[in-house]
């Protein structure tokens, strides 16, 4: 396929995304595995291809990227990978903390408390039906912490750092719905609200590597 501009192979991409997002929630719709394994990627895919990983910045951000898209595959393969998937996530949180402590402005101390304060509470709350995951639910929450964190270290950093620190905020939303349904109680819809939140997240740290050094 020829593209006579970069404008006509973003939309592309961009068509590719949002029929991964319709096919995904056909797939849940449906309870069609196939369906979900071939769409659930896509979205995380096209981020790839829109970046370029021209800047350490933006090699971080495309590195946490493609650990995220492996997440993504062993976590919808099946409940036996979820160890997997879940460290496949952490070290990609990892490769996001390096790329916004480049861009460090300050040390963040009150979102620091807010956060111990929120970590320590939620670990908690989901104690009790945690069982043998205890601890590597205590490392990712750690880790994501951490993330949350180092992106409200560069928050400031230029007029796109900001959508670093919002993607990870809605990072950490969609995986506390994750652990609060998965070790506590189900919610209704909350399949859908996990995903969206996650792609939301996922798009607004592709966003924030504009002018990134």
């Amino acid at each position: 396929m020829v593209f006579s501009n970069k404008s006509d192979k973003n939309i592309i991409l961009y068509v590719i995304a949002v029929t991964g997002v319709i096919g995904f929630i056909a797939g849940i719709d449906f309870d069609n595995h196939i369906l979900r394994m071939i769409t659930k990627p896509l979205p995380v895919l096209v981020l790839l291809f829109l970046l370029k990983p021209d800047t350490l910045f933006k090699k971080l951000i495309f590195t946490g990227f493609i650990l995220s898209l492996i997440g993504d595959i062993l976590l919808e393969t099946g409940e036996n990978l979820f160890v997997y998937g879940l460290s496949a996530f952490l070290t990609a949180h990892i490769f996001y903390i390096s790329a916004f402590l480049r861009r460090k402005q300050s040390r963040a101390i009150i979102p620091a408390i807010f956060l111990v304060i929120f970590g320590g509470w939620y670990y908690g709350f989901l104690f009790p039906g945690l069982g043998e995951m205890r601890l590597p639910v205590l490392i990712y929450i750690l880790v994501i912490l951490t993330m949350v964190w180092s992106s409200f270290t560069q928050y400031k950093y230029n007029g796109y750092s900001k959508y670093a620190t919002t993607g990870a905020l809605f990072f950490m939303f969609s995986d506390s719905l994750i652990a609060y349904t998965k070790f506590h109680s189900p919610i209704p819809f909350s399949r859908y609200i996990i995903i969206l939140t996650y792609w939301i997240a996922q798009y607004l740290i592709y966003l924030s590597t504009e002018k990134s050094d």
